[in-house]
């Protein structure tokens, strides 16, 4: 059966990065489409650090709805920015139940929490995903902390089962 267009642009997205993980460890791919919502070309973008990736996600954020990886370049004014949404955190809950998925019953650190949310979600990460976890009931305690619903460097985050 033959592949839609689609369907082969993105087969040869997911080879492409594929690929780059011989050199990168972090990979994330970007959709760029016209006025129309036509798809113009795919940004990939690959590092070995982190640090790299969580900068190129909130480039991303900056000019697209949150977590859609999608840029129309249109000057409709009417279209939505991510300046509308920075101050509207919608997008967290869906952050906090895949960060809750993840570490259900385990105990992690702010670190690794944040390196599963730059490398394993759409999303950028952001200290409200844990409040909301924590406000839920789905964390059960947190090490090494002076003040509730705070989340310093080096403390323990403790999840509930």
């Amino acid at each position: 059966m033959e592949k839609s267009p689609k369907e082969r642009r993105l087969f040869l997205i997911e080879l492409y990065k594929s690929q780059l993980k011989q050199f990168c460890e972090y990979i994330s791919s970007f959709e760029m489409v016209d006025k129309f919502n036509q798809v113009l070309y795919d940004l990939v973008f690959a590092t070995k650090h982190i640090k790299g990736l969580e900068v190129m996600k909130n480039a991303m954020w900056m000019v697209g709805p949150p977590g859609s990886y999608r840029f129309s370049d249109t000057t409709d004014v009417r279209q939505v920015r991510l300046i509308d949404y920075f101050g509207n955190d919608f997008w967290v809950s869906d952050a906090a139940e895949m960060v809750f998925k993840e570490f259900k019953g385990k105990t992690a650190t702010v670190d690794e929490i944040y390196e599963f949310v730059i490398a394993k979600t759409p999303f950028i990460f952001k200290k409200e995903i844990l409040k909301r976890l924590e406000i839920q009931g789905k964390i059960t305690d947190v090490k090494n902390r002076k003040r509730r619903l705070t989340y310093p460097d080096g403390c323990e985050i403790i999840f509930s089962k």
